[in-house]
């Protein structure tokens, strides 16, 4: 009986729906001296206030999974389960919304006649097994693809499945109505991610956790906004789920989730937290993360720091202990899963080491731009490789280096309007061949606009200096609209 577990996560009704999850962890030894009725009595209430629940019980006798499903369908309301104890039998209580969590043929087996009509959510590889006979099961509406990180669903298999939606595992390896996404929005969050990865060198082999966690953290920061908004659009879960990595703006649980899953494409353990943060204005829910560096655990709260990296400053909310981060007015929810397996951090990491990687504006970038004369191809692509590398929009200024030679720095933009050097040191070609610069340009970008000295491209401002003492070290407030000329 020890190893039987049922897992439920409960949708409330939309008009009420909160964005917050809430966690119930039953085990035997929770209910001694508790029958079934009275932990139905206990926790029925809880469904009016409006939020998610995640409800795990381990251990426990069927009557007592069966008693959430008695409440479930007494408040018409959206269940998940994921059971090696439940059948057909005991999930046709007669509600409608109900999504079975298959992972295993076992597990399909044990529910698949089921005389209900119910979605099927299920791991590709199982579903592999079982397909013929899903495909003749009139009981099933739909299919969901189970996915464990972002890359374990790809393309081909939701050409060959036709899902109605993705259900990706959030950090209690369960899927709530936050962590399901249309087909197609999933495959740009894939993407996305992925060039996470390749943009700040986290696929690179031998690399330190340490500086691929600084090179994720420090490139989400710059391309992610805090949305104020999406505190108000509470009942809008594409404000705290991985859509914000496609629109560039979202909420605190929003960065987390984004961070948590693109780390975990990098091999890096880390959680969502849920809790409060406390304030000279009151108390407020809030969310940010926990990282395994080097065996150990350490906070983060990248949507505080995300300010702050992109004005070209340092974070103050990374890797941090619990300690501090309590002294700073974080209040902790729940968080089971990852320090069983790591240590707590009882110093912060080193904050020198964080430091120094953003005073060097890191991810590489800046080692890819020397001070060297490169031919006009050379130059295009050595363009083209920092544009695709850079998460931000990048600009190009053009100065007379000296009689012979052009100069180009490269320079991207902050938040404030402002932008700023990413190299000390910027490449050259000759003057002569200026023309065959910018014929290679713009056969390589294309010409959105062009005016005033200046073109833009998709992604990148070339303009023209002719004061290189004057101009060319200064900060400068651009005098374009880049998002607003690329959609002309």
């Amino acid at each position: 009986m020890s190893n039987e577990y049922t897992n439920f996560v409960i949708y409330p009704d939309d008009e009420y729906q909160e964005a917050i999850t809430k966690y119930l962890n039953y085990e035997k030894e929770d209910i001694v001296g508790i029958d079934a009725r009275e932990l139905k009595a206990n926790i029925m209430y809880l469904f009016a206030d409006g939020y998610q629940y995640e409800i795990t019980m381990q251990g426990l006798p069927k009557q007592y999974p069966k008693a959430v499903l008695q409440i479930a369908k007494k408040w018409n309301l959206s269940l998940s389960v994921s059971s090696n104890q439940l059948n057909a039998a005991d999930l046709s209580i007669g509600f409608d919304n109900l999504t079975v969590v298959v992972k295993s043929k076992e597990d399909y087996e044990r529910v698949c006649k089921m005389p209900k009509k119910y979605t099927l959510m299920v791991l590709p590889e199982v579903l592999e097994e079982i397909y013929d006979d899903v495909t003749q099961r009139r009981n099933i509406k739909e299919i969901i693809l189970l996915s464990v990180n972002l890359n374990s669903v790809t393309l081909e298999m939701i050409k060959k499945y036709n899902p109605s939606s993705i259900g990706l595992m959030n950090t209690s390896l369960h899927v709530g109505c936050k962590d399901l996404y249309l087909p197609g929005d999933f495959i740009k969050i894939q993407e996305a991610a992925n060039d996470m990865i390749y943009k700040s060198n986290a696929n690179k082999e031998g690399i330190r956790d340490i500086d691929k966690f600084l090179g994720i953290y420090k490139l989400l920061g710059e391309t992610l906004e805090y949305d104020p908004m999406a505190v108000r659009r509470i009942l809008n879960m594409n404000d705290h789920n991985l859509l914000g990595l496609l629109r560039g703006s979202t909420a605190c649980e929003g960065f987390a989730t984004i961070l948590t899953e693109i780390l975990t494409l990098a091999k890096i353990d880390s959680t969502v937290i849920i809790g409060n943060y406390e304030s000279q204005k009151g108390s407020e829910g809030h969310a940010w993360n926990k990282v395994a560096i080097d065996g150990k655990l350490y906070n983060c709260d990248l949507s505080g720091d995300s300010i702050s990296i992109r004005e070209g400053a340092k974070p103050e909310n990374c890797l941090l202990t619990d300690k501090e981060f309590e002294k700073e007015g974080y209040i902790f929810g729940d968080n089971k899963l990852l320090d069983n397996n790591y240590e707590l951090a009882q110093e912060n990491y080193d904050q020198d080491e964080i430091d120094k990687f953003f005073e060097k504006d890191h991810n590489s970038i800046a080692d890819l731009i020397k001070k060297e004369v490169l031919s006009p191809k050379d130059m295009v692509e050595k363009i083209a490789i920092v544009k695709r590398r850079y998460s931000t929009p990048i600009y190009l200024r053009l100065y007379r280096e000296d009689k012979e030679h052009y100069g180009i720095q490269f320079r991207r933009r902050l938040t404030n309007g402002m932008t700023r050097p990413i190299s000390d040191e910027y490449p050259s070609f000759e003057v002569s061949k200026r023309g065959e610069f910018l014929e290679e340009y713009q056969k390589r970008f294309g010409v959105a606009k062009a005016k005033k000295g200046t073109i833009l491209s998709k992604g990148l401002v070339l303009s023209f200096v002719k004061d290189k003492k004057k101009k060319i070290k200064e900060d400068f407030v651009i005098d374009v609209d880049l998002e607003e000329d690329e959609e002309r």
